[in-house]
């Protein structure tokens, strides 16, 4: 049984669509949930905080305090190794804030979107025999000796589905399926989507009888050899196919850049040129700001959402990413009432068991499976979900 009024310390990045975090107050079991932020999440935190003013639950509820590791981890990165020593690096004021404040908590609860960091601090708790709940999701196909250790000394390992387990049996050689729940730390607020529910808001096809495409991309690149995003970013070919079977598209991003190790704008690109010819069907627009409810109303006037460019098929270790990977975009795309579009032999995972994508092998398919294919957009799960998954392991 759960105790009621759990005291729990979380420590990890905030990442996107913070107003998640809103659904503790659907949690009767959690008396305080206090967030150790990074210091790069600043700006997701104060986000947080002015969302949560009007809800007076989660201001009973929720406190935080910045929390320096990921800067502690870029500046030692290189000397870490899962080892005491680790201890020895630490600096005096971040060591008591693990052991005399998250240490003291009824549930010390890590992990988030990314990988290196949470892991580097799972493996000190480990260290110091404090345990802990580890949310898991973005990794990759290699080893690595931090991952390893945060996964063996973790008490749940909460991973979005069972293809984790396979992944990382053959990772590691080691089942860690005992330990393993089910539960994605993507999942979003059902707070915020009662919100949203409320909200009326026209979608652009209503007012000119065509289909409306969203792209959420942070970046885009239009390098296409470029290798080191191997094709995440790269959107050119599929938005001209898009405009080709005659879709009107909708790019939304913060950089449109020559490849990520190149950083570079120059207004020459392979996007221009598209926009250039297809004046009336291709906008380049400026990003949606998720880290706030309203946001998604912007979202919510499109008919369909891009899941993954498809231009990586050929790139071994993304596709073995690829396999059980679900992008986060995927519910934002539902969160807005947009049904999510992804090429075929991707997203693997998802094309097998999710039957609210379109999975399509050429963008003029995608008209007849969308008049043919009753598609739901109401997600199953939100991030309530998640918390009880989570407390459930106390």
């Amino acid at each position: 049984m759960v105790k009621i009024g759990l005291k729990i310390s979380r420590v990890g990045i905030i990442g996107t669509a913070p107003h998640r975090f809103l659904d503790i107050t659907l949690v009767s079991e959690v008396e305080n949930l206090r967030y150790f932020h990074f210091s790069s999440d600043n700006e997701a935190f104060q986000a947080l905080l002015d969302v949560g003013l009007a809800w007076d639950d989660f201001t009973r509820k929720f406190s935080g305090r910045r929390f320096s590791w990921d800067t502690f981890y870029r500046n030692y990165a290189s000397y870490l190794r899962p080892e005491k020593k680790l201890i020895d690096l630490l600096p005096t004021e971040m060591l008591r804030v693990v052991t005399h404040e998250i240490s003291k908590s009824d549930m010390v609860w890590v992990g988030d979107n990314d990988f290196d960091s949470s892991f580097v601090f799972a493996t000190l708790l480990g260290i110091l025999g404090i345990p802990y709940v580890l949310t898991f999701k973005e990794t990759r196909i290699y080893p690595n000796e931090f991952e390893f250790f945060a996964l063996e000394n973790a008490e749940r390992i909460i991973v979005p589905h069972d293809g984790y387990l396979e992944l990382l049996r053959k990772k590691y050689n080691k089942d860690f399926s005992e330990k393993i729940e089910y539960a994605d730390v993507d999942w979003r607020s059902k707070v915020v989507y009662d919100f949203l529910e409320k909200q009326k808001v026209r979608k652009l096809s209503e007012m000119d009888n065509k289909i409306h495409v969203c792209i959420l991309s942070g970046r885009v690149i239009w390098d296409k050899n470029e290798t080191r995003s191997r094709g995440r970013y790269y959107y050119v070919d599929i938005i001209e196919e898009l405009l080709k079977a005659g879709f009107t598209v909708h790019l939304h991003t913060k950089a449109l850049i020559k490849s990520v190790n190149e950083p570079i704008f120059e207004k020459d690109n392979p996007y221009f040129k598209l926009k250039q010819r297809y004046q009336n069907s291709f906008f380049i627009e400026q990003p949606i700001n998720l880290l706030k409810p309203e946001g998604y109303l912007e979202l919510m006037k499109y008919d369909l959402g891009l899941l993954t460019s498809g231009a990586a098929t050929e790139d071994p270790e993304f596709m073995e990413f690829e396999q059980y990977n679900i992008p986060n975009r995927y519910y934002e795309y539902l969160m807005a009432g947009v049904i999510p579009i992804a090429p075929e032999g991707t997203l693997k995972y998802m094309e097998k068991y999710y039957n609210n994508v379109i999975f399509f092998k050429h963008c003029k398919e995608i008209r007849d499976k969308l008049r043919n294919t009753c598609i739901s957009t109401v997600p199953e799960k939100f991030f309530c979900d998640l918390i009880k998954v989570v407390v459930s392991s106390y």
